[in-house]
């Protein structure tokens, strides 16, 4: 599908499929010919490498001007952003919670995915709720007077789907 779309949008795209039990110095020269091409822009190496190949070696490998250091994927509410790990070659089939659970994807990983926050900073309709709560938050504990405050969400769930009203009040407590 991703060859199909980049096709129509005119973007040369090449996929390359190894066998598992492929010899770690054939996946080093495949690298090498793709870092070579001069159609391919970026390599997105699909993790974990089986283990007899060294990730370290392979990500060596990979011209640092075509290495994709970060993903900014859209998603409507941050838990969904897993779905796309699979269709965009990050992982095998059911590896994305294994990325997760594993710190590829995150800030610091080896393949940060939304370094931006994703959903939390850039859907506001799907996590509003818990931006007022962190905001009101941030108020009390920057406010030294301050001791509650009402965060009323009725746009969605105080960050969860569906349709409902709520209030939370959120308190300092007492010294």
């Amino acid at each position: 599908m991703k060859q199909k779309a980049c096709a129509e949008a005119g973007i040369y795209s090449e996929r390359v499929d190894l066998p598992a039990d492929v010899p770690e110095e054939e996946v080093l020269a495949e690298i090498e010919r793709l870092n070579k091409d001069p159609r391919i822009s970026g390599i997105i190496v699909q993790l974990p490498v089986p283990d007899h190949v060294s990730e370290f070696a392979v990500q060596q490998a990979i011209d640092p001007a075509k290495d994709v250091d970060a993903f900014e994927i859209f998603s409507p509410a941050a838990p969904f952003e897993l779905a796309y790990y699979e269709p965009l070659g990050l992982c095998g089939k059911g590896g994305a919670p294994e990325l997760l659970r594993g710190g590829v994807t995150s800030g610091s990983g080896a393949l940060p995915v939304n370094p931006s926050g994703g959903a939390l900073c850039t859907n506001p309709g799907n996590c509003g709720g818990v931006y007022r709560v962190a905001s009101a938050l941030n108020f009390l504990r920057d406010h030294e007077g301050a001791r509650r405050a009402v965060v009323q969400d009725s746009d969605i769930n105080l960050g969860i789907m569906g349709e409902t009203y709520h209030v939370m009040v959120v308190e300092k407590e007492r010294a």
